[in-house]
């Protein structure tokens, strides 16, 4: 039987492999593959900041995927700086 250490060890690296996945999907404005993808929040969730707390913004991801949308760096920054407006047709491509 694994230990309690080994299965949060098993659950990060899966976590991990989840979220190399994602990115590896296209921008969900522009369709871009070639930049790196960012998980940009369309609506406010407990989590904040870029990057905070991987396993936390992992599990916040799968729990309000209607909350967030995958984009590259570029359309990331312009739906912060409200240059676009942008909504999602549809489920998150990712669930």
């Amino acid at each position: 039987m694994t230990t309690t250490r080994e299965q949060k060890r098993a659950y990060r690296h899966r976590a991990a492999q989840q979220m190399r996945a994602w990115r590896r999907l296209p921008c969900e404005r522009c369709h871009t593959i070639k930049a790196a993808r960012e998980f940009a929040h369309l609506a406010p969730t407990s989590v904040t900041g870029r990057g905070r707390g991987q396993m936390r913004r992992y599990q916040d991801i799968r729990r309000h995927p209607e909350a967030y949308a995958l984009l590259c760096g570029t359309c990331h920054l312009h739906l912060d700086l409200g240059v676009v407006t942008w909504a999602r047709v549809g489920a998150a491509p990712w669930v």
